[in-house]
């Protein structure tokens, strides 16, 4: 008889399965306790039990790793923005990385060379293994070696990424700092994967470091510094941008050979291809000069009508955005319109002034810390034509107006986190990767919910046409200055939730020293007194006198106070709607046993 069948011909008698019941139980018992020792004493398996319990906690929960983290709305010269915030789980965290656009998919690369397909703004790891940098090899070393030099393995590390179209299905290119185990030197290497015709998505490409093509390496291949840092790969730029017809610019920065920080200047030597721009065929893997006299290169762009612009950090001061054309020299290091770190002038240099060579056309003092920059092109009316610049020190987007080749104005968007990066993805969204391995997504809101509800509320007080009129008018009086937004205007507080807040409380940085020694609530009485004569009511003030009609003026603190009431109500339900979604998660967590 087959064991199967004999298993099923076993019967067991009533006492048989009590006993069986019993001896579970029993170990089930000691099973539970043997786990609580175990975590508590934290032996061997203690993480590893933990570890999966949270695991699968969230894949119940739906707490991934991956989430939206902020969501506002940023008020801009022209344009609101919406903004939404997502964090990317970075292996390796730190500064660097890049994005760039493979027809309708987005995709983002680490300053390790992780490769990330972005999906439904949500990050997809892809089976996409970039080339071998070194990185490995140049970190043993850096851990073996005591002796004249200084190393920083984490400089070894991908600078950019880019999708370069082609007559079939085209190539990712990406650029990096390569060290040479070999030969004991580092160069930037260009390296591209060809996307296999037919390819309709590329989380279907699978690649390992051996299936990548190096394109080019910039020669000389460099020794390792024994002044600063043996090598210092924050100064390699490595930027590129699609030339068209199978070509890439790349800025080449001059990784601190400066003749100060090492012990020879290259950007201006024609026998290296360090601190230059260079024009590299992807075909057949050669490259040109097309500029020298460059420090680092954070930015290239091919704007539509074929100009060139990069963006390069000076040392101490004086960043710099560049007309880049054919033979131009700029000048690095014999001219600089920034210092040295100590704050004496650059040796050699024209102390504070950038007058023998190209100059550039717009410059940062002091310096922004710029990154890379892009030419907008179908976000908006009023930007497209504009240079986009993602900084890291002012942790901003800079909106340049570009007018005959001047900077008619630049425009600081504020986003509160370093800039590594800015794409215009081909759905119309602006991307940004920032330094705290945050996705920012930012995208046109043409709402206008707070000047809808304005609207409301005067409609709502019944008021005479000409009264209604009169106050209309006297709202957009103020906002000439301030914002009934909760956000703010940059010159004045904003009058959001202004009824019945304490004077001179929100975080508006430039109220008068006379409105900051007040007490007290805005209420309905304050309010009319002060818009009635602001010097009066706080002498010392900055507030002009409005010179509005005593019945407008009743009118507008009656606006005020309504919509006031209606924020805090607003806010009351929302908080409540959280503390509730609260409450059902620690319910939810209590229940789980795993």
């Amino acid at each position: 008889m087959p064991i199967r069948d004999r298993i099923r011909s076993v019967r067991l008698s009533p006492l048989t399965i009590a006993i069986l019941l019993v001896v579970a139980i029993g170990l089930s018992g000691l099973a539970f306790l043997a786990g609580f020792e175990v975590s508590q004493r934290d032996v061997f398996p203690a993480r590893l039990i933990v570890e999966l319990k949270t695991a699968v906690k969230k894949l119940v929960s739906g707490d991934v790793e991956v989430a939206v983290v902020e969501r506002r709305r940023l008020e801009t010269a022209t344009l609101n923005l919406d903004l939404v915030k997502v964090r990317v789980p970075i292996d390796d965290p730190g500064a660097g990385g890049a994005l760039t656009s493979v027809g309708p998919e987005l995709l983002l690369m680490s300053r390790f060379g992780d490769l990330f397909l972005i999906r439904d703004d949500l990050p997809v790891r892809l089976d996409i293994e970039l080339p071998d940098n070194g990185f490995e090899a140049y970190a043993a070393l850096a851990e073996q070696e005591a002796g004249e030099f200084t190393h920083n393995p984490d400089s070894i590390r991908f600078n950019d990424v880019l999708f370069a179209p082609g007559d079939e299905a085209g190539a990712l290119v990406v650029s990096y700092t390569e060290w040479h185990p070999d030969d004991a030197c580092y160069t930037t290497t260009v390296a591209q994967l060809p996307v296999p015709p037919g390819t309709t998505a590329i989380d279907t490409v699978t690649a390992t470091a051996s299936d990548w093509q190096v394109v080019y390496r910039t020669s000389p291949c460099l020794p390792l510094k024994s002044m600063m840092r043996a090598i210092e790969g924050h100064m390699a730029g490595g930027r590129m941008a699609f030339a068209g017809d199978g070509r890439v610019y790349l800025g080449s920065g001059d990784y601190h050979w400066d003749g100060v920080y090492a012990p020879e200047a290259l950007a201006q030597r024609e026998d290296n291809d360090y601190g230059k721009v260079l024009l590299v065929d992807l075909r057949t893997g050669t490259a040109s000069h097309v500029s020298r006299g460059q420090r680092n290169l954070q930015g290239v762009t091919l704007a539509s009508d074929g100009r060139l612009w990069t963006t390069e950090h000076g040392p101490r001061g004086g960043d710099e955005l560049n007309l880049v054309e054919q033979g131009g020299n700029y000048g690095w290091p014999l001219a600089t319109l920034g210092t040295r770190y100590n704050r004496l002038p650059w040796p050699g240099a024209d102390y504070g002034r950038h007058t023998a060579f190209r100059g550039p056309v717009y410059a940062w003092v002091p310096s922004i810390g710029v990154s890379n920059l892009l030419e907008v092109r179908g976000f908006d009316p009023s930007w497209d034509g504009d240079l986009l610049v993602a900084s890291l020190r002012g942790q901003s987007l800079f909106r340049l107006r570009l007018v005959d080749d001047h900077v008619q104005f630049a425009e600081q968007i504020v986003i509160g986190e370093r800039i590594r990066y800015v794409q215009e993805h081909t759905d119309g969204r602006l991307v940004l990767w920032t330094d705290s391995e945050h996705l920012v997504f930012l995208s046109r809101d043409d709402s206008t919910p707070t000047a809808a509800y304005i609207e409301q509320t005067i409609d709502a007080m019944a008021l005479t046409p000409p009264r209604a009129t009169q106050l209309r008018e006297a709202v957009m009086a103020c906002q000439e200055c301030h914002s009934f937004d909760q956000a703010g205007a940059d010159g004045a507080p904003t009058l959001a939730s202004v009824h019945g807040r304490p004077i001179a409380a929100t975080d508006f940085a430039f109220y008068s020293a006379a409105l900051r020694a007040q007490r007290g609530d805005w209420d309905s009485k304050r309010l009319e007194a002060y818009l009635a004569d602001p010097q009066a009511a706080v002498p010392g003030t900055s507030m002009p006198r409005p010179n509005l009609p005593e019945q407008t003026l009743t009118d507008l603190v009656e606006l005020l106070e309504a919509l006031s009431a209606a924020e805090k109500k607003a806010a009351a339900v929302a908080e409540q709607k959280d503390a509730s979604q609260e409450a059902s998660g620690r319910r939810g967590d209590d229940s789980e046993e795993l």
